[in-house]
């Protein structure tokens, strides 16, 4: 399913005096809508000289831009984007840009990823925050929102007082915001803070409790993974939708780290509590956010590694029985021998062109739990995949390859176990077969379903779903939203 959100804007060009001076000590954003929230006008103050020019991170930004001038001199001078940046004249001291969000939000020639929701907007920041190509260290940077009445903002970035700090992600990864006349609720859950927003939906916003105990139940089996969710706040953006299937209540979801950790779910106004509590939508997009970012050609990684984890966090935390973890495992397993008849690997790069979701997403899975698996014999319990993972900084700056990724993993598990099975698969245009560690385990495959039995192997399989890895929760190497060590 694919979502629709994102917004547009601009900033000001030129450049900067060729004498060696010190860079942009900092920059103070001032954003204010309308209030018919159709457009987004914004100020760009520099403490300091300015940067030679500005960029964002989104390639439609830039048609979305109805004005732009730079201050200089005591007078507004008319600049321009081009190419994706903006020069900023010498001497700039502010520039000013506005955003047609009507535009951002139409759907016949507006932005991939925004959307109006009832009277409210979603939609990338990148659409309209546009800022330095390079930040010199200690660079810093606010934003405050000046909105009409009843109007609200939801965005990932901390907050201190009336600002809001932009950190390094916000600037290198995308993330949401939400604009409109919804509250935010805050409530704790597997010791982070969710900072959550109901949006309007066709027949109104979700139920308030209904989305709190989804919510914290959803958080505390993702938490599992390390002992606690490996960030100390989140956006969560629940965007209400008409009718689903029965068994999919949470049709979609999508995260960011752009500044934050940020959530957008869908949720089907015929939602049932009782199959909203097992779905597996949020463990799986909460997961995403205790792993590093990976580029998009290999999706097989990063995908894979949540959509297992999904399965064995939600056991983890009561939502599911194990055997029912285990049996929907098994059907995805079933599921990803669709493919296009080629290798895992370039299913992985071409997922966006073949669709061929289902096969990498649960190739990748298997791989997840046939390393999980021999990790966990190779060491005698003591080491497994999540205790290799706690070692990587889910919110680093840089995005990773999968190369990167299993020689981390590797590392920590003190064996090349991980990419050992990764390369076998990949290179495979079957689909992986569950057999042999199966029979390992203890796992009976049957027509429909499978069940458990005594096996070589069966007290690992009960150490997957039934408890936490022993090691410590988090490692002094993880980082926090802002990509800073944790302290």
């Amino acid at each position: 399913m694919r979502l629709g959100f994102l917004l547009a804007l601009l900033s000001c060009g030129g450049v900067s005096p060729r004498p060696a001076s010190p860079g942009p000590r900092g920059w103070r954003y001032v954003f204010s809508l309308d209030e018919a929230l159709g457009r987004l006008d914004a100020e760009i103050c520099f403490d300091g000289p300015p940067p030679p020019s500005l960029r964002s991170t989104d390639a439609e930004a830039e048609p979305l831009l109805l004005s732009a001038t730079a201050h200089v001199g005591g007078r507004d001078v008319d600049i321009s984007a081009r190419e994706g940046r903006i020069a900023l004249p010498a001497g700039c001291s502010c520039a000013r840009y506005a955003v047609d969000l009507e535009r951002a939000t139409d759907r016949r020639r507006g932005v991939r990823l925004a959307t109006r929701s009832g009277e409210d907007v979603v939609l990338p920041t990148g659409s309209w925050l546009w800022g330095p190509v390079r930040r010199p260290a200690g660079f810093r940077a606010t934003a405050r929102f000046r909105l009409p009445p009843s109007v609200n903002v939801s965005v990932p970035w901390p907050r201190e007082g009336e600002d809001f700090v932009l950190r390094e992600p916000a600037y290198h990864f995308m993330a949401y915001a939400a604009f409109g006349r919804f509250e935010i609720e805050e409530y704790d859950a597997a010791g982070t803070t969710l900072q959550v927003a109901r949006l309007d939906g066709p027949d109104g916003r979700p139920d308030a409790v209904l989305v709190r105990e989804w919510l914290t139940a959803q958080a505390g089996a993702a938490a599992s993974l390390y002992g606690r969710l490996g960030f100390d706040r989140a956006q969560i953006v629940v965007l209400p939708v008409g009718p689903a299937a029965e068994d999919s209540p949470a049709p979609f979801g999508t995260v960011s780290r752009g500044g934050g950790a940020s959530l957008i779910i869908l949720l089907a106004e015929n939602a049932d509590p009782v199959r909203l509590r097992c779905d597996w939508v949020a463990v799986h997009e909460l997961t995403h956010l205790s792993l590093p970012f990976v580029r998009r050609e290999d999706a097989w990684i990063s995908e894979g590694i949540a959509t297992y984890f999904q399965e064995v966090l939600r056991a983890r935390g009561g939502l599911v029985d194990p055997i029912e973890a285990w049996r929907a495992m098994d059907v995805g397993f079933r599921q990803g021998r669709r493919g296009t008849g080629r290798t895992l690997q370039d299913e992985s790069r071409l997922m966006f062109r073949t669709f061929a979701f289902q096969r990498v997403y649960w190739g990748g899975a298997a791989i997840a739990f046939f390393a999980d698996v021999e990790i966990r014999a190779h060491s005698g319990g003591r080491k497994s995949l999540e205790s290799a993972l706690r070692t990587m900084d889910p919110f680093a700056t840089r995005t990773l390859s999968a190369d990167e990724v299993m020689a981390q993993i590797d590392r920590a598990v003190g064996a090349p176990i991980f990419s050992r099975i990764a390369r076998r698969h990949l290179a495979s245009r079957e689909a992986p077969d569950p057999a042999e560690t199966y029979r390992r385990l203890g796992i009976v495959r049957e027509e429909i379903g499978v069940r458990l039995v005594d096996g070589p192997d069966s007290a690992i399989r009960d150490a997957i779903t039934a408890a936490r890895d022993p090691d410590p929760p988090l490692q002094e190497t993880r980082g926090s939203p802002g990509g800073s060590p944790a302290p």
